[in-house]
């Protein structure tokens, strides 16, 4: 069947096929994994004027909106909010309109500063990059997916006319005697 050359290798090929189809040392019995606990939003140690503040500052570098969203890491429709910004239609309309600042309810009273008056419910806020307050919204059970998408739309920030950016930019250039730095950018 095989010339002579061949059979050890023929051999070779198949005692090896043999002791890799056996069933290797004996396995240790199963380890039980713990739990997978749902992810934390929001951080009880954060710094939220802090974090706040970060939002804003790139919101109006790159004109945006930030959305800040208070509430509980208890609260089920936090977690449920949580999962519809997940979903591909809110995923990419959140991150080319808005910054997001979860903050937790115990420390919602911070917010008062800038120009947010929190309230106890679960609830998201839109602002604009100067803090001022465009909306506001309460989590409750009816919210879906596209109630919240229609609701972010309404506050997201009204696209630059380039040309008019780009005008204004050279004339400050050539007033301060400085070079312009152009600058493409996309949120991917």
């Amino acid at each position: 069947m095989f010339p002579p050359i061949h059979r050890p290798i023929v051999c070779a090929a198949v005692l090896v096929g043999a002791l890799a189809a056996q069933d290797p040392a004996p396995r240790p019995a199963a380890q039980t994994r713990p739990e997978a606990t749902a992810p934390r939003i929001f951080d009880q140690q954060a710094d939220v004027k802090t974090a706040l503040g970060e939002a804003l500052r790139k919101a109006k570098q790159e004109n945006q909106r930030v959305l800040v969203h208070i509430g509980s890491d208890d609260d089920p429709q936090c977690t449920r909010v949580q999962g519809l910004f997940k979903g591909r239609d809110l995923s990419r309309l959140l991150l080319y309109e808005y910054r997001q600042v979860p903050v937790s309810a115990a420390k919602a009273d911070v917010l008062r500063a800038p120009g947010v008056e929190p309230k106890p419910a679960a609830e998201l806020v839109a602002l604009d990059a100067d803090a001022k307050e465009l909306g506001r919204r309460t989590l409750d059970a009816d919210l879906d997916a596209a109630e919240l998408r229609q609701w972010l739309e309404q506050h997201q920030a009204q696209p630059l006319d380039g040309e008019r950016v780009l005008a204004e930019g050279l004339a400050r250039a050539k007033k301060e005697d400085k070079l312009l730095f152009l600058h493409f950018g996309a949120p991917w």
